[in-house]
């Protein structure tokens, strides 16, 4: 996971004992965006505003790749 730095920060989530928050510096590459998909929407990026932005075209390109007919 060469996108993941060294700088790995966990919360508990004080509301809930089955999740917790991470805060954590990655490349928004599409390796990233890939590994965050096979999370199967287990996991939520907030934020920044452009790593969400790039993840939402990420999901729309592989919906466009099921939603055309085969040829």
């Amino acid at each position: 996971m060469d996108f993941l730095s060294s700088c790995v920060y966990y919360y508990d989530c004080p509301d809930d004992k089955e999740y917790f928050s991470t805060s954590v510096e990655v490349q928004s590459d599409e390796g990233f965006l890939g590994w965050v998909a096979g999370f199967d929407g287990d996991v939520i990026i907030t934020g920044p505003d452009n790593v969400r932005s790039a993840y939402r075209e990420y999901l729309q390109k592989q919906l466009e790749l099921y939603n055309s007919e085969a040829k």
